[in-house]
């Protein structure tokens, strides 16, 4: 009995000894980090997110990304906060600790961070209502002079209300809004990614400062393959977003039969976690690549990518991911919407089956047309979503956020 009864004990010895080393392990990082905080001169920092963001998983973690990269660019000490997933995150959270990004990951809750780093931020970025939700407070009370700007991300009311015919909860619309204008309204300054989505604020929250932060695209610099090298259709999106399901099965039940007979082409489907629905899709004319971590060469070679969004909020990512490749794409007016795509110049815009299932067939087929929308689109990226264009709108959010270079406080 006595040696049955040791080994609990031991575990349990272990246990403590092993939270009591990675306690300490956590007060000597602080102590490094605090210190590199308040010694240096430039504007420090906050950001705080749902989990790392997977730049190759979803638009969203492209966007995060691009932002974090492009503040270290800027010279500004930046702090990551996961405030729902604390545990590992490779290969992303490396990737941003090489870039200079201080991703703080492991057992502790935001109160606890915000309580031992109080004083050391000079602005907070909290990234959707999720993160807002629960670290607005403790992050006015630990850091009382910092300016709080809350990323939108999109409005999930709105997507969620859009939603509604098609899938969801009218319940979830009033749940999502009263969220969000609470963030609204304990921010000082709210982002969003569309000017219209910036109006819907404004309306919400009267006087409410906004600044404009849109998804990040870079452009392709590889020279594009000629049209007649080109072939199938391409569809990216990770499943866990619901207006991504719904297109692909709108598409293929209702829009792929159309297209049969009057082009030869696959539709080549890339993305995370395709449920049992999607996956009951697949034949010899829908493949489904699932997750892909480098997406360039599907980018490069399929000849139109097809956005059939039937809902959906903020700016379509993957539209614009296809625009930066120079890939032509048909989209509807719920995916160009906020984007300011023109018909027939940056894009083709197309509701319903017949017209979308018509417009993909004369894009295939239309050389000069495909060249047209492949320039005119990419321009667009490099005018509105270049990295160069979001560094130039960070700093000058940092500028105007931040009252004083950061100091011993």
């Amino acid at each position: 009995m006595r040696a049955k009864q040791a080994k609990p004990v031991l575990r349990r010895g272990v246990s403590r000894l092993a939270r009591a080393r990675a306690s300490v392990r956590v007060r000597r990082r602080d102590r490094a980090a605090i210190e590199r905080l308040r010694s240096g001169g430039a504007p420090r920092v906050l950001v705080l997110d749902v989990a790392v963001p997977a730049h190759d998983r979803s638009a969203g973690g492209i966007r995060m990304t691009w932002i974090l990269r492009l503040l270290r660019s800027l010279g500004c000490q930046v702090t990551l906060f996961p405030v729902q997933q604390r545990g590992p995150s490779e290969p992303y959270a490396t990737e941003l600790r090489r870039l200079g990004v201080e991703v703080d990951l492991g057992p502790r809750s935001f109160v606890s961070f915000a309580a031992t780093r109080a004083g050391c931020y000079d602005l907070v970025v909290m990234s959707s209502p999720d993160s807002a939700d629960f670290t607005m407070g403790p992050a006015r009370r630990a850091f009382p002079t910092a300016g709080i700007v809350y990323d939108t991300v999109d409005l999930h009311f709105v997507r969620v209300a859009r939603g509604i015919e098609f899938s969801g909860d009218p319940s979830h619309v009033g749940y999502w809004r009263a969220k969000e204008l609470e963030a609204f309204r304990g921010s000082d300054v709210i982002a969003t990614v569309t000017e219209a989505e910036a109006d819907v604020v404004r309306s919400m929250v009267p006087g409410a400062r906004t600044v404009l932060l849109p998804t990040v695209h870079e452009p392709d610099g590889a020279d594009r393959i000629p049209f007649a090298q080109t072939r199938d259709l391409l569809f990216i999106g990770g499943f866990l977003h619901q207006p991504n399901a719904d297109a692909v099965h709108w598409f293929v039940r209702e829009v792929l039969p159309l297209i049969r007979g009057q082009i030869d082409a696959r539709l080549v489907v890339i993305g995370a976690d395709p449920p049992a629905e999607i996956r009951a899709l697949e034949s010899p004319e829908v493949v489904l690549a699932g997750y892909v971590p480098h997406v360039e060469s599907h980018f490069r070679r399929a000849r139109v990518f097809v956005s059939p969004l039937r809902f959906g909020a903020g700016m379509k990512g993957k539209n614009g991911q296809a625009m930066a490749f120079g890939l032509p794409l048909v989209t509807t007016t719920m995916g160009a919407d906020g984007m300011d795509l023109v018909d027939g110049e940056h894009a083709l815009v197309r509701d319903g089956a017949e017209a979308f299932a018509a417009g993909v067939v004369e894009l295939y087929l239309d050389t000069e047309l495909w060249q047209r929308l492949s320039r005119q689109s990419q321009a667009l990226v490099r005018e509105r979503w270049s990295p160069d264009v979001m560094r130039e709108r960070l700093d000058a959010l940092v500028s105007a956020t931040v009252a004083q270079p950061a100091t011993d406080r």
